[in-house]
C-alpha cells in the first residue's frame, strides 16, 4: 500500500511540474549590426504603453507610461541589441506606490510589410526582460511611431530628488506634457 501511495504521489508532482510548465527557460536574442536606417531614437507603442527613448552616442535613456503605472530604463545599444535596466512605480488599489525594477534586452528589427496600397517598412523592438536579476523569460514589444514627436514623459511616482534631469518642464510629474504652443499635439493616425 506504502508502494502504490508513493507512486501516486511521485506521478502527481510530476504531472503538476509539467503542467505548470516547471522552471522557465530564459530567453536570449542575437546580436547583429544595426539594420541601415535603424536607430533606436523614437517614440513607440509598446506592451506597457508609450515608450520614449532618447539616444546620446551608445548610451540610451528612456521613459514609459500607461494607465496603471510609469517607468524608466537606462542602457547601452550593442549593435542592433540594446541592453538596459528598467525601474517602474505602479499604484496600488490603496493608492500607496510600489517600486520594482528588473533589465531585458531590445533587438532593433526592421521589416517589410505588405499593405494594400503599398509596401512598408515597419520598425520594431523585439524585447525580453525579467524581474531584478532573474532570467529574462517574459517579452516586451514596441512598433515605432513615424513621425511623432516626443511628448516629454516624466514618470509620476519619482521621487523629486530623483526626477530626470529638466523635470521643471514637466506637467508637475503627473504624465504626458502639454505641447507648447507652436507645438503640435500627435494624433492617432498611423499607428
Amino acid at each position: 500500500m506504502k508502494k502504490i501511495v508513493l507512486i501516486g504521489a511521485l506521478i502527481l508532482l510530476c504531472g503538476l511540474g509539467l503542467a505548470c510548465g516547471g522552471a522557465q527557460k530564459a530567453m536570449t536574442l542575437s546580436s547583429g549590426p544595426m539594420p541601415e536606417g535603424g536607430n533606436f531614437d523614437g517614440v513607440y507603442q509598446s506592451d506597457f504603453g508609450w515608450l520614449e527613448l532618447t539616444v546620446s552616442g551608445d548610451v540610451v535613456h528612456g521613459l514609459y507610461e500607461d494607465e496603471k503605472h510609469s517607468g524608466k530604463l537606462e542602457g547601452k545599444i550593442d549593435g542592433s541589441l540594446l541592453h538596459f535596466s528598467w525601474t517602474q512605480w505602479t499604484e496600488d488599489m490603496q493608492g500607496r506606490t510600489r517600486e520594482i525594477s528588473g533589465h531585458g534586452t531590445f533587438k532593433y528589427v526592421m521589416e517589410k510589410v505588405e499593405t494594400s496600397f503599398k509596401p512598408k517598412t515597419v520598425h520594431r523592438l523585439k524585447g525580453i526582460w525579467g524581474y531584478g536579476n532573474d532570467p529574462m523569460v517574459n517579452i516586451w514589444n514596441a512598433y515605432r511611431l513615424s513621425n511623432r514627436t516626443k511628448k516629454r514623459l516624466q514618470p509620476r511616482n519619482m521621487e523629486p530628488d530623483r526626477q530626470m534631469p529638466g523635470a521643471a518642464d514637466y506637467d508637475d510629474g503627473q504624465g504626458f506634457a502639454e505641447p507648447s504652443e507652436g507645438e503640435e499635439e500627435p494624433t492617432e493616425d498611423g499607428l
